[in-house]
């Protein structure tokens, strides 16, 4: 919930006292899915910064912090996941990527950008 909510000095105090980064909700979503999903950068940062966390983990859609950022606009926080190794090519279970998602609501400039990543 922190995360989902921007809370990052609570989030940062969860993290400290040894919560673990990648625990899924009943959605399969991670801290690092709802923050990017949210479009809280410093909240993905801090997450990112974690020892072990999972750039890619794939929520029970199959989707990535990287897929929810790009459909929801968020070019600074997909800017902070593609530093970080975030994959632009990996598919949800429908078969779309994060450029994909960027392309279907015309967001262009996050398109350009993933396309620029592609591997």
């Amino acid at each position: 919930m922190a995360a989902k909510d921007g809370h990052v000095g609570v989030a940062r105090l969860l993290l400290a006292a040894g919560a673990s980064p990648d625990v899924k909700d009943t959605f399969g979503q991670t801290p690092l899915v709802k923050a990017a999903q949210a479009g809280w950068k410093e909240v993905v940062q801090l997450l990112l910064a974690t020892d072990g966390v999972d750039r890619n983990s794939q929520d029970a859609e199959g989707r990535t912090p990287l897929s929810w950022a790009a459909e929801n606009g968020f070019v600074d926080v997909v800017k902070v996941l593609l530093a970080a190794d975030g994959d632009p090519t990996l598919p949800d279970n429908d078969g779309k990527t994060p450029l994909s998602w960027a392309e279907d609501f015309g967001n262009e400039i996050l398109a350009d950008l993933l396309r620029g990543r592609e591997k």
